[in-house]
């Protein structure tokens, strides 16, 4: 590509080592540049931001050639074989099935504990928003009545009834009066993630009938699962970062990103936004969301 650029002669690279350099050269001769998704030798591709004579384009790796040594060799564009998503790919994909999962755990373990300690359901669940994440006033208002978002077919509601909970008459009239919206569409992807997935009967009965001593030990096991996934991604992603912080010596963690970057790709079914003029992305969303998530590190 330099020297493409110093004799303006568009270029066609394969898994090219991108420097620091090229990207902040100013040539607009046009060059393609093919490579495997989670290449890490390329992976500087996803700082061309504003290139527009770069058209990018990817591929997923061969069955069985994955690590990230073999995602670089040539034989990805030479040789024949049955092609596979990448290990990223595969790991944020469980990663974001595990945590939609645990995230209905915690739901279900903090409706079941607003029972045992008798609370409203409206109390329960303004205290279960308030101890994850900041205070917001959209299920519960300012007034102390229940939002437009809690209906009868909300997770919140079906898992308070299943821990043996009642409604106020109050709580009853807004379920009553506030009609569910439609259901929402997802694609295979995301199904394959999770998302829209609710636990099944069996589960929600399994964990309604643990005493809150055995709840607690579950519910322990549940997030030390969810946080050694989250730093096998982390470990994954090493090869790349470490390329990157040689131009961006502040890159942060990429794992939470990562899985919450898959999800949200997987619902918008959306092409990703890149500053380079195209990215036709071939099965794989791994490739995507690095790019995504290197570019706002």
């Amino acid at each position: 590509m330099a020297m493409g650029d110093r004799f303006g002669i568009p270029t066609t690279n394969f898994n090219p080592l991108v420097g620091r350099k090229q990207i902040m050269s100013k040539s607009e001769v046009p060059h393609t540049i093919i490579r495997t998704v989670e290449d890490p030798v390329s992976t500087p591709m996803a700082l061309a931001r504003g290139k527009k004579n770069y058209t990018v384009k990817s591929i997923d790796p061969i069955r069985g050639l994955g690590d990230p040594k073999s995602v670089h060799d040539l034989k990805q564009f030479t040789s024949a074989g049955p092609r596979q998503p990448g290990g990223i790919d595969a790991l944020m994909t469980e990663g974001v099935r595990r945590g939609q999962q645990l995230a209905h755990f915690e739901t279900l373990d903090a409706m079941k504990s607003g029972v045992e300690q008798g609370k409203t359901f409206t109390e329960a669940l303004d205290d279960f928003n308030r101890t994850n994440g900041a205070v917001q006033r959209v299920d519960v208002l300012e007034d102390g009545t229940l939002g437009p978002r809690i209906h009868r077919e909300s997770g919140t509601v079906k898992y308070w009834a299943d821990s043996g909970g009642s409604f106020t008459p109050q709580e009853q009239a807004h379920l009553d009066s506030n009609a569910p919206p439609p259901p929402r569409e997802y694609s295979d992807e995301a199904r394959a993630m999770g998302l829209g997935e609710e636990l099944t009967e069996a589960q929600r009965s399994y964990m309604a009938s643990m005493s809150t001593e055995e709840r607690t030990a579950f519910m322990q096991e549940q997030r030390t699962s969810m946080r050694q996934h989250t730093e096998l991604i982390d470990t994954a992603v090493e090869p790349h970062r470490t390329v990157i912080r040689g131009m961006m010596p502040r890159t942060s963690s990429l794992a939470t990103g990562a899985v919450a970057g898959v999800a949200a790709h997987a619902v918008r079914g959306a092409r990703v936004a890149h500053g380079a003029r195209s990215v036709e992305h071939l099965p794989g969303a791994a490739h995507v969301l690095l790019q995504a998530i290197l570019l706002h590190s």
